[in-house]
């Protein structure tokens, strides 16, 4: 039984130890989200207008504006059953690999994101 005690306890401090790891780095997470918003909103100013790509302290940021990235993309099952609905009325010749095609190009428009979007790498490879 004692075994069983320290086994617990071990475990429980752990997992508390995690958590609050986790909950700085959710912590974190929000104010680069909060940073990012704001280099965002600097770069739609006038002077930043035409700038796309930056570097500072061994990173390189890039910006992105509205409709020029897409977003990753899932294929709800409602979106799917109208892509192969939409194929299947415009067209006699009924291939998969047209049809598959089909939908990926329609989900990607759908996938075309209208929001600014700021990514960066840093030299090591890492995000």
């Amino acid at each position: 039984m004692d075994e069983l005690r320290k086994l617990a306890q071990d475990y429980s401090t752990l997992a508390m130890q995690i958590d609050a790891k986790n909950k700085s780095v959710y912590n974190d997470r929000e104010q680069r989200k909060i940073l990012e918003l704001q280099i965002i909103d600097l770069m739609k100013t006038p002077e930043f207008s035409s700038v796309r790509n930056f570097q500072h302290g061994g990173f390189v940021f890039k910006v992105d504006p509205p409709g020029t990235w897409r977003d990753s993309w899932h294929l709800s099952r409602k979106d799917l059953e109208q892509d192969l609905v939409n194929y299947w009325n415009s067209t006699d010749y009924r291939s998969a690999r047209e049809c598959f095609e089909y939908v990926c190009t329609h989900q990607n428009l759908r996938a075309r994101d209208t929001d600014w979007r700021l990514s960066w790498t840093h030299p090591t490879g890492n995000r």
